[in-house]
């Protein structure tokens, strides 16, 4: 229940060589610019069974804001937002290098601007973009329902449950200019003009 005039409106991480965060319960925290609960401008972070639930980032990542590596095993995201004109990753915005989620779960949350993008998850210039063993079910934004990969590596879900997602294009995922590797996973009963949008 913290609030930032700007970003991080429960943790901001600047300087560090790396955060680790285990067992934490970030709850409707909110930030006037990026990540709702955490912001890292250049600290790398891993997260193990943490919980993230109606956080708030205006202008994106409404859970989490980055541009360092970011590896995430065991935790889920519920119900967290972005809702500024041009919002992106309604729980997580990511420009690091690495993206990791591992048996972690999505739901609920929403990227609601009016050229939205990643109602979870919006990843730019990610070299390696991981998604394991994870789900990510009613989320919604206007380009990439569930997932927006702009200008990364390689996109690779494995074992995973894309489902009930919603965008005006890319129900499940948009991805642009990106590599993307789907395999033993589930895209289920999103809705938009494509489940899936390649350019």
């Amino acid at each position: 229940n913290n609030a930032a005039g700007s970003n991080g409106g429960a943790l901001l991480v600047t300087g560090l060589s790396s955060t680790t965060i285990t067992g934490a319960n970030f709850s409707n925290n909110a930030a006037s610019g990026g990540g709702g609960a955490i912001l890292s401008t250049s600290s790398p972070i891993t997260i193990k069974t943490s919980t993230f639930n109606g956080n708030h980032g205006n202008s994106g990542g409404g859970a989490i804001y980055t541009n360092a590596n970011l590896d995430i095993t065991g935790s889920s995201f519920s119900n967290n937002d972005a809702n500024d004109a041009n919002a992106v990753g309604g729980a997580i915005r990511s420009s690091g290098s690495t993206l990791n989620i591992v048996s972690s779960n999505f739901t609920g949350n929403k990227a609601e601007g009016d050229s939205s993008d990643g109602g979870a998850i919006y990843a730019s210039s990610v070299s390696n973009f991981n998604i394991k063993t994870s789900s990510i079910k009613n989320s919604t934004a206007k380009m990439g329902g569930a997932i927006y990969a702009s200008s990364c590596g390689n996109v690779k879900i494995e074992n995973s449950d894309i489902s009930s997602n919603s965008g005006t294009q890319g129900g499940a995922i948009y991805s642009v200019k990106s590599g993307l590797t789907i395999n033993h996973s589930t895209v289920n009963s999103n809705q938009a003009s494509a489940a899936i949008i390649i350019f």
